[in-house]
């Protein structure tokens, strides 16, 4: 069924002018060309209401108060979108901040065993440990990243292409993007990978 573009009724006419003004005017919603006003609206507000529209042709009280109803909802599920979105923005800048302290470290211990001419046998060890110490710090981020994702702060609706499935919140943030869809995760693992690669260029000092 289509929403009907030039509907007799008045007032329906002007729901679906401002629903086509504002919802799917937002310059930051995407909106392919190959999606109808009919799949928009039932993405947003429900199928049932589509339906309505597509049969009535007129704003019936029932389904005007059914919009206004599904209109909040919206608005209330994109408040916390706001919300949750500002602190996942907030835990990233704080991992960004500790795994850079790591790399950081990380690098200066690789000068520093590099700048090294003599007993480098003790040097060695003594920035094995350190590497190891590092190591056991990115065990601890990576199980604060897990514990995060294992509880995350929403979840999208269910939709019709999902079905009864709920999307993964970081599926839902990052799988449009060229990112990994989990970019702490992915981070760490190449930091300890590269931590990893030291530990073997030294290796042949130990013995």
């Amino acid at each position: 069924m289509d929403v009907p573009t030039s509907p007799g009724d008045a007032t329906l006419k002007y729901v679906l002018s401002a629903y086509e003004e504002t919802v799917r005017s937002v310059p930051h919603y995407s909106i392919g060309d190959e999606e109808s006003l009919a799949e928009n609206l039932a993405a947003e507000l429900g199928e049932d209401i589509v339906t309505s529209l597509a049969t009535n042709r007129v704003l019936t009280p029932a389904v005007q108060q059914a919009i206004v109803d599904r209109s909040q909802q919206a608005i209330d599920v994109r408040a916390e979108l706001i919300e949750v979105l500002t602190e996942e923005m907030d835990r990233l800048a704080n991992y960004q901040t500790k795994l850079t302290k790591i790399e950081t470290q990380q690098d200066n211990l690789c000068a520093h065993f590099g700048s090294v001419q003599t007993r480098r046998r003790e040097a060695a060890f003594d920035i094995w440990c350190a590497f190891q110490d590092l190591e056991t710090k990115l065990d601890r981020i990576a199980e604060q990243r897990q514990r995060d994702l294992h509880s995350p702060p929403v979840a999208e609706p269910p939709s019709e292409e999902t079905s009864d499935e709920q999307i993964e919140f970081c599926e839902y943030l990052y799988s449009d993007s060229d990112t990994p869809q989990y970019p702490v995760l992915s981070a760490i693992g190449e930091l300890g990978e590269a931590i990893q690669t030291d530990k073997e260029q030294i290796r042949p000092y130990l013995g």
